[in-house]
């Protein structure tokens, strides 16, 4: 199972995108997602910038912060983040709700409208689908997404 998000709009202090799930030849549009800005040189620095382009695993894991079970991306190319200058294979990096940069702490924020390049919103339903979605295909095989440039630049 596969899912693909392709960041379309690099700004200074945050990176917009959208989400989609490979169908077959089709790609099926989830919703539009809002990240902290790319680091130039592709390093992840937690909580201050976007994950780096790639492929990575996806599985449901309970968030301690958020007391519930969420997606969590997994590293699947070892090095490709790093925590405190060391490589990890995960730091509860997660696709999640919410509206602006701020919510964001390095997570993917998944929403079903934007507005402008300012926010993204409507998010519960979006992410709710998304969830039983991962949870459906990673009882069958593993999932992964996919990190793709598509960039406006801003």
């Amino acid at each position: 199972m596969e899912f693909i998000l392709y960041r379309d709009t690099i700004l200074q202090t945050r990176t917009f995108g959208k989400l989609y799930f490979i169908n077959g030849n089709a790609n099926e549009f989830i919703g539009h997602t809002l990240e902290d800005k790319v680091r130039d040189n592709g390093d992840f620095a937690y909580g201050e910038t976007a994950i780096p382009y790639g492929r990575y695993r996806l599985i449901v894991s309970f968030s301690n912060r958020f007391k519930k079970q969420m997606i969590q991306i997994i590293n699947v190319h070892s090095g490709d983040i790093k925590f405190h200058n060391v490589n990890i294979d995960s730091c509860g990096i997660r696709i999640h709700g919410g509206n602006t940069e701020n919510d964001s702490l390095g997570c993917i924020l998944l929403g079903a409208k934007r507005m402008d390049n300012e926010k993204i919103y409507e998010c519960s339903k979006v992410n709710d689908d998304l969830l039983n979605q991962v949870k459906f295909w990673d009882m069958e095989s593993e999932v992964y997404l996919t990190i793709e440039k598509k960039e406006i630049n801003v």
